[in-house]
């Protein structure tokens, strides 16, 4: 289906296929995070777009895509309602509120978007899902840089042999930056 998105294309069918994975081994139970570098965002991971979320007990997965909480530049007016057509549900509370507030408050106080799947939902769709988020709204592109997480799902993901992972630097000591196929040559293992 990304293939044939008009709002992605072929060149986001190998980072499908790494979202597909994360989503589809992320047991009950058991959390996955995706960092971003986007140019847009400095190439920082504090500055750019993450997602990340929770399989709960009965299968259902929660996720969460980083607000004006994290991103810099922020969100516009746009983008956020963007996010609510793409079918995100809005952050519960702006980034002062939830600095204010008391961290014990009730579980659905978040400064993110977020959705839920439940189990029966295909992980290609999920991923379609995200990266339509990522390219449209958050203005990501196939030359920013990707990581998914620790180093087992690290491993994971270059097992698939669709992505580039980038060679061992100061800034990424574990190996768990990943590239676009046939981008950033230089810096691959």
């Amino acid at each position: 289906m990304i293939h044939n998105n008009p709002l992605l294309g072929p060149e986001w069918d190998a980072l499908a296929e790494a979202l597909a994975l994360v989503m589809s081994k992320t047991k009950k139970n058991d959390t996955f995070c995706i960092t971003t570098y986007g140019r847009k965002y400095n190439l920082s991971p504090n500055t750019s777009p993450y997602f990340q979320g929770f399989r709960d007990s009965h299968g259902e997965l929660f996720i969460e895509a980083a607000a004006n909480l994290i991103c810099n530049p922020p969100l516009t007016d746009e983008e956020s309602a963007m996010m609510e057509f793409l079918s995100w549900d809005k952050p519960a509370l702006s980034p002062a509120e939830f600095r204010d507030q008391d961290r014990s408050a009730e579980a659905n106080d978040r400064p993110n978007f977020e959705r839920r799947f439940d189990d029966s939902v295909d992980p290609k769709d999920i991923a379609e899902f995200i990266l339509q988020s990522m390219v449209v709204v958050y203005g990501l592109t196939e030359d920013d840089f990707f990581n998914f997480g620790n180093e087992t799902t690290s491993n994971e993901v270059d097992a698939l042999g669709k992505l580039g992972r980038l060679k061992y630097s100061e800034g990424n000591p574990w190996r768990q930056i990943f590239a676009m196929p046939g981008k950033h040559l230089s810096m691959l293992k």
